[in-house]
């Protein structure tokens, strides 16, 4: 019985057949069964998929606005690398003084993008 009951709520929610549905449950039960579908279907069709569908869509802009994020970071921090380096390699100095100036220049530009 689960089962059926199960096909059948799935049936209302997305509204395939649930006419016939609430029509034969009329017919088995009385007049009581209407009351049912109309709620089922006002609860679920109406306010139960909006909300989900706006979960969803509000899951999918974070992550996409994370990705994002994390790409610009990437691109400063190569330009960054790339600038530093050009930069050292004409005035030979040496690569750890190098990568101390990088790291400096790199906490930086991630204290401004917070």
């Amino acid at each position: 019985n689960f089962g059926a009951a199960f096909i059948l709520i799935v049936q209302c929610v997305t509204l395939t057949g649930w006419s016939e549905m609430m029509y034969r449950s009329e017919n088995a039960s009385g007049i009581f069964a209407v009351p049912f579908f109309v709620n089922l279907i006002t609860i679920c069709f109406y306010i139960v998929l909006p909300l989900t569908i706006i979960i969803i869509k509000d899951a999918l802009q974070a992550s996409s606005k994370d990705a994002f994020s994390h790409k610009q970071k990437h691109s400063a921090v190569t330009r960054i690398k790339n600038k530093l380096c050009q930069k050292h390699t004409q005035d030979n100095s040496s690569p750890s003084a190098m990568r101390a100036e990088m790291f400096e220049e790199i906490e930086g530009k991630d204290k401004i993008m917070q």
